[in-house]
């Protein structure tokens, strides 16, 4: 088996090496296309079972990296003869993998090799190739994708492919086999996005896919890849920083003259200024637009010197401070970057800004250091991404980075300061320009925070995740073979897990589960999770879980049966049985259970264990042998110590009587004594 990457969908094996998905479709998995691979996936083959001249390829994910299957549905709509087209999508079991499911996209296959190639000869695309069949129908294709709402993120030689033998036609690879922009080279992403760690690059824009078609198009007019000139991504960010894209990455290339008009506005490091899909369109129809050359942020009369380099710019200052964290700290605490920006730099509203930001309780524990340090990088390039430490990302892409990293509990707790520490809102004050999408988002997390310090089962941080994440699968560990990405496949997915487990069933609901389901199941479960918070007595939690699924399974699948996760109920739901105070009727109970779980329907279940006459009927019955009970033992004590002691009860019985016939003679006598003296 090819594939090593866990991943609920409906397909079968069709024999050994092959999965029919979705009756439609057989990937054939002894077939690997590697020529095709993506960073997280892996390419084979595939037929398509009524039509078998289409040439089709799947790609089978890594679920360490969630693939983008929201916008699936989206690009399923995009039909463009430039582009690797997406036909359809599903979570398959693969062959020998014991078990484990992993999602598969299809698509179109290229029909020739990725645009790389031609760096192995360096041999460019002629400018009228590259006009009219490159740049014009990839432009378009961009066009039908960003009108579903989508972005790209993947943009590079690598995922564009010669398309037929003449190379004259090319192909626009995929974008949905892992989060976006996740492993793009720092080369093709703009200067912002390449400082965020790679899965905090957030849903990008229309502007971040143009500049990438920008060193895309430089690549293939010169035959050389614009990132081979640096050694480490590092360089290749600071380059950009001290010296703008376009000089970093031209240089001392030979641009034709057609083609350094489009460059300059596509690179243009000043997102008003950078060129996107009308500009283009308008150069393309022979308009010349002349884009003004992006003037550099202002110099230092002096640099700041710092960790061995030598700073000229705030941006550069800040993209230092970012990697060398707890050594900045004192350079800000002793006012050494406030003389500089005072001094050298000579900005008083970065200084202002820097000011502002150092205006903060900086108490001397560990965290009023660090928030004071994230405001300030802000402060300093208020471009860059929102960053504390080693969690960098946009405003929409620290969602993404914490839900791609959300079993890492140091990721977990950056975000859960950086919201605690209020650098998201910090962030936007500091723009220039506000976007309403990052608007909508604030407002969005402003109402969900709550919910964040919260403990209780269904909502805390991990609902959070799958507030903003909807396609991140659940995180549970009954899921650990599966990938559950949304509602469809978690049922199917319970089943399995349930028959992993055999008969030791700890639990069937866990916080994952509940905070999954809190998001994605349409009704509340408030109740069945408030039961499940309760620690005693045990049953009731038990009760809950159960109820939760019946729910589930309910309103989702009510006519499919769930043999595997009834049986594994009827196993969680024993210390219920046991509450019953009726040997018989725990007897009856568990007889009536098993027999319901047969239907494979949670909810008869619950109507034999949970029936509440049957409760308050044993509860009376238990009262009342409790009552007869005690009044048998309180006849057998004293009967007890009745025999204990006799001859004390003898005597005094004895004495009474002995009394009482005394009492009677001596009344006696006195009569029969009156009666003679009367007579």
């Amino acid at each position: 088996m090819a594939v090593k990457f866990s991943s609920g969908g409906d397909e079968q094996q069709v024999g050994s090496g092959e999965i029919l998905v979705k009756n439609r479709y057989v990937i054939q998995c002894s077939n690997p296309d590697a020529a095709y691979d993506a960073p997280t996936a892996r390419a084979y083959k595939t037929v398509h079972v009524r039509d078998k001249t289409r040439n089709l390829i799947a790609f089978i994910c890594d679920p360490r990296y969630p693939p983008r299957l929201g916008a699936v549905s989206a690009l399923h709509r995009v039909d463009h003869r430039n582009y690797m087209r997406v036909v359809d999508w599903d979570i398959v079991e693969w062959p020998g993998a014991e078990g484990r499911r992993y999602p598969a996209i299809i698509c179109e296959r290229p029909k020739g090799k990725p645009l790389s190639s031609i760096f192995e000869t360096g041999q460019p695309l002629s400018e009228e190739v590259l006009i009219r069949a490159f740049i014009q129908p990839i432009v378009n294709v961009l066009r039908d994708i960003h009108n579903q709402g989508v972005f790209h993120g993947r943009i590079r030689p690598e995922n564009i492919y010669f398309d037929n033998e003449a190379g004259d036609e090319f192909l626009l690879g995929e974008c949905c086999t892992a989060p976006q922009a996740m492993f793009q080279s720092a080369t093709y992403l703009t200067i912002p996005a390449c400082q965020c760690s790679p899965a905090g690059r957030g849903s990008g824009s229309a502007l971040d896919d143009f500049y990438a078609l920008g060193v895309t198009i430089l690549a293939a007019s010169t035959g050389m890849d614009p990132a081979a000139k640096f050694e480490t991504e590092e360089a290749a960010i600071q380059a950009k920083l001290s010296y703008g894209t376009y000089s970093a990455l031209v240089g001392s290339h030979r641009v034709s003259t057609g083609l350094m008009e489009p460059l300059r506005g596509l690179l243009s490091d000043d997102p008003d200024e950078r060129w996107v899909l009308d500009d283009v369109a308008l150069w393309l129809d022979g308009r010349r637009l002349s884009p003004k050359q992006h003037s550099l942020p202002d110099k230092g009369s002096r640099a700041l010197k710092f960790a061995g380099e030598d700073l000229n710019m705030a941006r550069e200052v800040a993209y230092c401070f970012a990697r060398n964290w707890e050594q900045a700290k004192t350079l800000v605490q002793d006012g050494t970057l406030d003389t500089w920006l005072r001094r050298s730099l000579s900005d008083e509203d970065r200084t202002e800004a820097v000011n502002v930001a150092k205006g903060v309780d900086a108490e001397s524990n560990a965290e009023g250091s660090d928030r004071m340090m994230a405001r300030t990088l802000i402060a300093l390039s208020p471009d860059r991404p929102i960053q504390l430490k080693e969690f960098a990302g946009t405003v929409d892409g620290i969602f993404q980075l914490v839900g791609v990293h959300s079993q890492d509990p140091e990721m977990r707790s950056a975000f859960e300061q950086v919201v605690a520490m209020g650098l998201m809102p910090f962030w936007l004050e500091m723009q220039s320009k506000t976007d309403p999408e990052h608007l909508r988002i604030l407002a969005k997390l402003e109402k969900l925070k709550h919910i964040l310090g919260q403990t209780r089962i269904g909502a805390g941080l991990n609902a959070i995740i799958y507030q903003f994440n909807q396609h991140l699968p659940c995180q549970s560990s009954l899921f650990e073979k599966d990938f559950v990405p949304d509602i469809d496949y978690f049922l199917p997915a319970m089943n399995r897990a349930a028959a992993r487990m055999g008969n030791e069933v700890e639990y069937l609901v866990d916080r994952q589960i509940a905070a999954f389901l809190s998001v994605h199941f349409k009704r509340s479960l408030g109740d069945e999770f408030r039961d499940m918070d309760a620690a005693d007595p045990p049953y009731i939690g038990r009760i809950a879980q159960v109820s939760v699924l019946a729910k589930v399974q309910e309103l989702i699948a009510p006519k499919v049966p769930l043999p595997e996760l009834a049986v594994a109920a009827v196993t969680l739901l024993t210390p219920a049985i046991e509450r019953f105070h009726s040997h018989s009727h725990r007897q009856e109970v568990l007889s009536k259970l098993m027999k319901a779980s047969a239907s494979g329907k949670l909810k008869d279940l619950l109507e034999v264990i949970d029936r509440k006459e049957d409760v308050e009927m044993d509860k009376r019955s238990f009262m009342a042998a409790t009552h007869e009970y005690f009044n048998s033992v309180s006849n057998q004590i004293q009967l007890y110590r009745d025999i204990v002691n006799r001859r004390a009860i003898a005597q005094q019985i004895g004495g009474q009587i002995a009394a009482a016939i005394a009492g009677i003679l001596a009344g006696l006598i006195v009569s029969i004594t009156s009666i003679f003296k009367f007579f």
